[in-house]
């Protein structure tokens, strides 16, 4: 609770309207470990043919979409 609590402070107080918002928010930053998702990123961005499968990642969608 007391890191949900400093996490919030950031903020300088939240509406309890978007409150379910910011505890899926947490959630998402305690489960997966930022400094993971940096190394994944920085694999992603030294990999080469990540964006040219990102091009083609739409056209193959359609045609397994059609099939």
């Amino acid at each position: 609770m007391k890191l949900l609590k400093d996490w919030l402070k950031i903020f300088h107080g939240v509406s309890t309207k978007y409150l379910q918002n910011y505890l899926s928010w947490f959630r998402f930053i305690r489960l997966f470990d930022f400094s993971k998702i940096k190394k994944i990123i920085g694999l992603s961005l030294s990999d080469k043919t990540t964006y040219s499968n990102f091009k083609l990642l739409f056209d193959n969608y359609k045609n397994f979409a059609s099939l």
